[in-house]
């Protein structure tokens, strides 16, 4: 019976099914196996989304090594196998968590490996990044790895990317990301700047930024964030005009941030939703 509906039902319906559907992985999968006119219907929102996920093994900051969660590994072959189905990912999760059950008996994962998977998703407009333990520095990941996430986050196709529970990443990395719309940073309590005397390439336009989040961040973070927008080679907050959504959620007295104002001034025609912390004693 199903397998006879997709004559009655045009592509285009049983597309529009699918994609209801992005959320129920298990439905998907499910129904990918009817046939191959599904198998190709449900490629594209089975694969929309994808998480890779990374265990890290040893102690000394900058010599972690990584191994692949055994989805991830899957997933890595399935997409060395089918290359096509990297063209569907518009959206990428890279989770870095310590998990002790994968220190015995996995091999660590090869940087190449690593390089290679996340290159080959190249038309990825979503990526965010994710820790989960104690070890949360930037710089205890080895520099190849580092490198690897920062190729993947500088594409020219990145739209949004949010920071999660990462202290220490280099926030001026974020001027070759030229189209980027979305930026949030969650649970983050520090940032390298990396504003020195060179000048840092600055490729963005920053009209194109439509909204900004900074969660549960600590103050140095904002004081870091005032550096960068005020740093001649980086966003001048009064190019900021297309900002529709700005929200500050963290534990200082943020009002008097000289990047703050000027981004309200500059978008006073644009914001349309205005979140700060209804906590601090100044509102």
């Amino acid at each position: 019976m199903v397998g006879s509906s997709r004559f009655i039902l045009p592509p285009e319906i049983l597309d529009l099914i699918f994609g209801s559907l992005r959320d129920c992985k298990e439905s998907l999968e499910a129904c990918s196996q009817v046939d191959m006119v599904f198998s190709g219907l449900t490629e594209r929102h089975l694969y929309h989304e994808v998480d890779v996920s990374y265990s890290h093994r040893g102690e000394n900051p900058g010599m972690l090594s990584l191994i692949a969660s055994t989805s991830t590994s899957k997933l890595s072959k399935l997409f060395h196998e089918t290359p096509r189905l990297t063209t569907h990912v518009e959206s990428l999760r890279i989770i870095f968590d310590r998990d002790p059950s994968l220190h015995a008996g996995h091999s660590e994962t090869p940087v190449e490996d690593i390089q290679s998977m996340l290159s080959s998703l190249s038309r990825v407009k979503r990526i965010h990044v994710y820790r989960h333990d104690e070890w949360k520095h930037w710089t205890d990941l080895p520099q190849p790895y580092r490198l690897a996430v920062l190729e993947r986050i500088q594409s020219v196709n990145t739209e949004e990317v949010c920071l999660n529970g990462l202290d220490g990443f280099p926030i001026h990395e974020l001027n070759q990301c030229i189209v980027l719309k979305h930026l949030s940073f969650s649970d983050v309590l520090s940032f390298d700047h990396g504003l020195g005397n060179e000048p840092q390439a600055l490729h963005y336009d920053p009209q194109h930024l439509q909204s900004l989040c900074v969660r549960l961040c600590d103050t140095s973070v904002l004081l870091a964030m005032e550096r960068w927008f005020s740093h001649p080679t980086s966003l001048a907050p009064n190019t900021i005009r297309g900002l529709r959504s700005l929200t500050l959620r963290t534990t200082r007295d943020f009002m008097n941030l000289r990047w703050l104002s000027r981004i309200l001034s500059a978008c006073v025609k644009t914001l349309v939703s205005l979140e700060f912390d209804a906590s601090l004693p100044c509102l």
